[in-house]
């Protein structure tokens, strides 16, 4: 698919406005799973009051065949640390993209080493929408079938990672499925995604809601050369998981029991 310089915005009725800089390549496999990204996410909207626990920069890193990271960049002197799709610590900008949000919302994804974040989740769009004229359209049983993949992948990992097995790991797996249930119908209700190419090439993506005066997420994927995306060398989150047990001195079971009741 290439490679692309890449810019987009998010804006809501308010006025408020998040905004998207930074470059992808596609790759050429199936779901975006050698997809490579390297982006910011910023929170343009100003705030009268300071807040320094919540992003107002977010540096997005999805190297090919990992996940994606994310680190808060709001502090010019000092940045966060990095954080995995999966880890609830993650500091996201939502964007309201919604073939992000079912494709890898605080997940590991829908598939094992297919596109997170904004952009490498867009390869995944043909799991869950239809083409209906110059529209595409999110088809319900489809989107609810990939949010549950991701969920399932995103449960499974984490009883793996506190060392649960047997019974116990299949009871707990259920558990967390039914308290992370989501019905996104509503917010895929009146939501359709044009996508167009001008004669320079640029390709423009843009998600607009019918009954939603000022609502609009673009896109725009410029072509050009490709370049090499930073690696991040932290721990992911589910290994971080596998080391609190440790530490914890807490049996898988202690440990799972804990958790739940905090």
């Amino acid at each position: 698919m290439g490679s692309f310089e890449v810019s987009g915005e998010y804006r809501t009725s308010t006025g408020s406005k998040i905004t998207l800089e930074g470059y992808v390549s596609y790759g050429s496999l199936s779901d975006g799973k050698d997809c490579e990204a390297d982006y910011t996410l910023t929170n343009v909207t100003k705030n009268t009051e300071e807040t320094p626990n919540i992003a107002s920069l977010v540096h997005v890193i999805h190297p090919k065949n990992g996940p994606a990271w994310y680190r808060n960049e709001s502090n010019p002197a000092q940045s966060g640390r990095w954080y995995d799709s999966s880890s609830p610590m993650a500091p996201m900008l939502t964007m309201l993209f919604a073939p992000s949000i079912f494709a890898s919302d605080f997940s590991p994804g829908i598939l094992e080493g297919a596109g997170t974040g904004e952009l490498c989740s867009i390869p995944l769009m043909p799991r869950f929408m239809n083409i209906e004229g110059d529209n595409l359209i999110f088809d319900k049983v489809k989107t609810k079938a990939a949010v549950l993949a991701a969920r399932a992948r995103w449960a499974e990992k984490f009883i793996d990672a506190t060392g649960l097995t047997g019974k116990d790991r299949d009871k707990y797996i259920k558990l967390l499925l039914e308290v992370s249930e989501s019905d996104y119908s509503t917010l895929t209700k009146g939501m359709s995604i044009t996508i167009s190419k001008n004669i320079n090439g640029q390709i423009e993506i843009k998600e607009l809601r019918e009954d939603t005066e000022g609502f609009m997420v673009v896109i725009r994927l410029t072509p050009t050369e490709t370049r090499t995306v930073e690696q991040v060398n932290e721990i992911t989150y589910f290994d971080d998981v596998s080391k609190e047990v440790k530490e914890s001195g807490l049996s898988s079971l202690e440990f799972m029991e804990k958790d739940l009741n905090s």
